[in-house]
């Protein structure tokens, strides 16, 4: 079976509508106070105790708060002085501590709350060509208020969007590596206020890691360890201070339907499908037929052979090496009699049962003519046994799946639920 086999299904447009690039320089000056408060993949940080990732306070804005504080209590002390000399010492009195209650707050600092856990927090975990959103807080809007929002339109993919940029720096590199950006979206946190304040605002980014990092990959043992990285994000040419990333080989990350709109919110409901190989969704109505061979699409599975370039269209054949030193990379296996299991389960940490039989791969790699996006080529079985098919007890509730999927890597598995006729 060839590589790209199949027609590309119907959200083809949709991933093309989320495609820009932003480069990030890594400067000298001064610094934005920007912090990154969540990455992977895909979906809004929580604004309360959900969060687990560095959530910084812009501290510069803090200390410019207390110059300002401080010179008000300078002048105050001179209209002390003045007055003082016509005898008004009550009326000073009173302003003088109406204005210096303001003090305690110009001893505030710059300290938040990162992670309540029992070790530091690790750097980010990314993939070499993986599409992956990173959220931000302290980005200012653009220069007339309003909120940077921007998708791009062009391939490749544009290293700069709506005054955005970012660079990843490795030991190893010869040079910073300029970051392709797929979409720009600036959302105030601060309620119905309307400030559009760095501080109200979280920014997300859409991305792909380039290629060009070098990556851990575990299965080498430790001649596969890679260095950590450091990404800069610049604001309109002002640079902020350096985030850690973990480059490994591969961070699998199978479709969802909020990837295919590009759904950040937190309170979404994301579901993973598979597709017939002329693009069709799998469904209840058109399930997979035993023998057939489906696609599952995901981000994360790393560098290929050949070589992908980054922010550039895919090219014919790029696979993913699905075993490596006699293990597998890359682990598909299909559990029979299961029944409306979930589709939106978050990726877990899931050894495949020892009575099933991982399946043959046909090809896993990049889709032909995308960016960034992976396939995984899978055929169903014969051998498995279908007692029950979706939509087909009459008067009951329906049954929306009759067969599990389990897609697995280094950093986990994805379940993704189908439906299969004989």
């Amino acid at each position: 079976m060839r590589a790209g086999f199949g027609a590309w299904p119907a959200f083809k447009q949709k991933v093309f509508e989320i495609n820009p690039l932003t480069a990030f320089s890594t400067g000298h000056g001064t610094r934005s106070p920007v912090s990154i408060v969540w990455e992977p993949g895909t979906r809004m940080p929580l604004r309360k105790s959900h969060m687990t990732k560095a959530d910084f306070s812009p501290s510069e804005s803090i200390a410019r708060q207390n110059k300002e504080r401080a010179f008000h209590v300078v002048l105050v002390l001179l209209v002390f002085t003045f007055m003082k000399r016509i005898h008004c010492r009550r009326l000073v009195r009173h302003l003088l501590l109406g204005l210096c209650s303001l003090l305690p707050l110009a001893a505030q600092t710059g300290a938040s709350l990162v992670n309540a856990t029992y070790s530091q927090p690790a750097p980010l975990v990314v993939a070499p060509g993986q599409i992956v959103t990173l959220f931000f807080r302290g980005v200012a809007p653009r220069a007339d208020g309003s909120l940077r929002t921007e998708t791009a339109t062009t391939v490749p993919l544009p290293v700069t969007l709506s005054g955005l940029s970012l660079r990843i720096s490795q030991p190893g590199l010869a040079a910073p590596a300029s970051v392709p950006i797929l979409s720009v979206l600036q959302n105030s946190e601060c309620g119905s206020t309307g400030n559009n304040s760095p501080a109200c605002l979280l920014t997300a980014m859409r991305i792909q890691i380039p290629f060009e990092l070098a990556a851990t990959d575990l299965f080498l043992g430790p001649s596969g360890a890679a260095p950590v990285a450091e990404l800069v994000i610049e604001e309109d040419g002002k640079a902020s201070r350096s985030f850690l990333l973990q480059p490994f080989a591969q961070n699998g990350h199978v479709i969802t339907s909020c990837d295919l709109t590009w759904d950040i919110k937190s309170e979404s409901k994301c579901s993973r499908t598979t597709y017939h190989a002329d693009g069709r969704e799998v469904t209840a109505t058109e399930p997979a037929k035993l023998g057939e061979t489906i696609l599952v699409y995901a981000y994360g599975f790393g560098q290929t052979t050949p070589p992908a370039r980054t922010g550039q269209l895919s090219p014919q054949g790029a696979s993913v090496p699905t075993v490596l030193n006699q293990k597998p990379r890359v682990v598909v296996t299909i559990e029979d009699e299961i029944l409306d299991a979930p589709a939106w389960l978050p990726r877990t940490f899931d050894n495949p049962p020892v009575n099933l039989t991982p399946l043959t791969i046909p090809f896993a790699g990049l889709t032909p003519n995308q960016v960034g996006l992976y396939q995984v080529n899978i055929p169903i079985p014969t051998s498995l046994r279908i007692p029950v098919l979706c939509d087909a007890i009459p008067n009951s509730t329906p049954v929306t799946s009759n067969a599990l999927i389990k897609v697995s890597t280094i950093q986990g598995t994805d379940f993704v639920p189908i439906c299969i006729a004989p």
